[in-house]
């Protein structure tokens, strides 16, 4: 199965720092090293934001440090252009304002927007009394109107990811609930609750509440068919007793100590092992626990289940 990444809403917002410096940069010839700088720092900082996400396979989101971070970037950019009538000191402002709106909230935002406000007045005075006029108000209008488009923009992405967040713990809750189904109603034919803590059933579990699909359904009814098969058939294959010593012999109980727990002799121990080892066609007995597992007889850490209650073969061959 492939996975698809899905990138969070938040990196595209980020990438239009590098974007808007890029920008800048092409269109006027007084940009200076710092602002190449800028550019190069907030482009290395997005590339690793989308290595991470690729490697995850996962939607990141709001991050405080990546917010407080490209504040200091915006800050940056406006202290360079402060005085210069002929680029938008707060062109970095609207993304990094959304970013404060998801990282810190709408109280978070309204700080934010009072310190943009603060920003704008001193750029336009720091303007209008240089020797080149007056900045025009059209300036302060789109910045502000930029502002609101992206703090709408925040409010938004913030309310997708709740709902996301409420869908993702119905889905877990969801899982959760047909493994209890299941497992109730394996649980007469003799199928331990261990079976369905196995990674393909999870997996099958977890793709059945993503997608709601009919064949992932279908494929996780078949793989538990198979399972329920496999195992009562594994079971034919053992009398109670040789169960038993399969049991303790998976939680690598040596034989003397499978024979005092069963009050039987260890050559009777090693007889039965050596009869299931014949059964199975395995040749020691690491491999015949290995065996056992992979035919859902026996789990790590329990082995208290019986033939009988799991459905297996009446016939008991009882020791001497």
């Amino acid at each position: 199965m492939v996975r698809v990444t899905k990138f969070s809403p938040v990196l595209w917002i980020r990438s239009v720092i590098p974007l808007a410096c890029l920008g800048v940069i092409g269109s006027t010839e007084d940009f200076g090293l710092p602002l190449m700088g800028l550019f190069l720092a907030s482009a290395v900082d997005v590339a690793i934001d989308i290595g991470s996400q690729l490697r995850a396979s996962t939607v990141s989101g709001a991050d405080r440090w990546t917010a407080l971070r490209d504040i200091v970037y915006a800050l940056i950019f406006y202290a360079l252009f402060l005085g210069n009538p002929g680029v938008p000191a707060l062109l970095l402002a609207p993304p990094v304002l959304a970013e404060v709106f998801l990282a810190f909230g709408a109280r978070g935002f309204i700080w934010a927007i009072g310190a943009e406000a603060l920003l704008l007045a001193l750029r336009m005075a720091t303007i209008n009394r240089g020797p080149e006029g007056w900045i025009h108000p059209g300036w302060a209008v789109g910045i502000a109107s930029a502002t609101l488009l992206m703090g709408l923009l925040g409010y938004t992405i913030a309310r997708l990811n709740e709902l996301q967040e409420g869908i993702n713990r119905q889905r877990h809750a969801l899982k959760e609930a047909l493994s209890e189904l299941l497992a109730t109603m394996m649980s007469p034919m003799g199928i331990e609750k261990s079976v369905l803590k196995q990674e393909q059933i999870r997996v099958l579990l977890e793709e059945l509440c993503q997608t709601a699909s009919r064949s992932k359904g279908e494929e996780a009814g078949r793989t538990l068919a198979r399972i329920i098969a496999r195992r009562q058939e594994a079971f034919q294959l053992f009398t109670p007793r040789e169960f038993e010593v399969l049991c303790l012999l998976s939680e690598n109980k040596s034989y003397r100590q499978i024979a005092q727990h069963l009050q039987i002799s260890e050559g009777t121990v090693r007889a039965h092992v050596a009869g299931m080892m014949r059964k199975t066609q395995v040749h020691s007995r690491e491999e015949l626990t290995v065996w056992a597992r992979k035919h859902c007889l026996v789990f790590r850490g329990q082995g208290d289940a019986g033939p009988e209650s799991a459905g297996g073969s009446d016939a008991a061959s009882q020791d001497s």
